[in-house]
């Protein structure tokens, strides 16, 4: 549904203002857009759609974390489990990293029953962040802001593959 919703948005905005370059008409749509973690790794904009904003040109402060300040920190004690993994596998793994004010997994591997078994990465408060599920290697996950972060690994009863690899995170401070 979002293609027509914002297809309804962009007419209002081309109703009122009359034909804009191309290049400006999609920077406003993408700056007035909410943001939002759920859009985060979903949309361009990492936001939704929000006509008000797009109509009166307002562009809601965005609190992403700079690019460029990513830090690698060694997490003192891999994460990872039995290769193959066990039918019925339950792990879970707190970190924290002292001072951070972003936090982000990287998952050195993933090899999972896709759809099945999966690597579950929430903020402290236990909101799901990724969900990750089948083959993966070298993968960042989603930021969190804090300074903690929670992997669980589950497997369900049926195949095992060979399971998952964490032995670093990133944070900005």
């Amino acid at each position: 549904m979002a293609t027509p919703h914002v297809s309804g948005v962009l007419g209002l905005y081309l109703a009122q203002d009359g034909r804009r370059p191309h290049a400006e008409t999609i920077e406003r749509l993408m700056a007035t857009s909410v943001p939002s973690s759920a859009y985060r790794r979903t949309t361009i904009s990492g936001g939704r759609v929000d006509a008000y904003n797009l109509l009166t040109n307002t562009r809601p402060a965005r609190q992403e974390p700079p690019a460029d300040q990513w830090q690698s920190e060694r997490m003192s004690e891999v994460f990872e489990s039995v290769h193959p993994y066990a039918n019925g596998t339950k792990l879970t793994r707190t970190i924290s990293v002292t001072g951070a004010k972003y936090i982000r997994v990287l998952v050195k591997k993933l090899d999972s029953e896709s759809g099945y078994d999966f690597l579950t990465v929430k903020d402290a408060s236990g909101a799901v962040i990724e969900k990750l599920s089948g083959k993966l290697d070298d993968f960042t996950t989603d930021y969190i802001q804090g300074d903690s972060v929670v992997i669980e690994f589950s497997s369900d009863s049926s195949q095992a593959a060979w399971g998952f690899l964490v032995e670093e995170v990133q944070v900005i401070r």
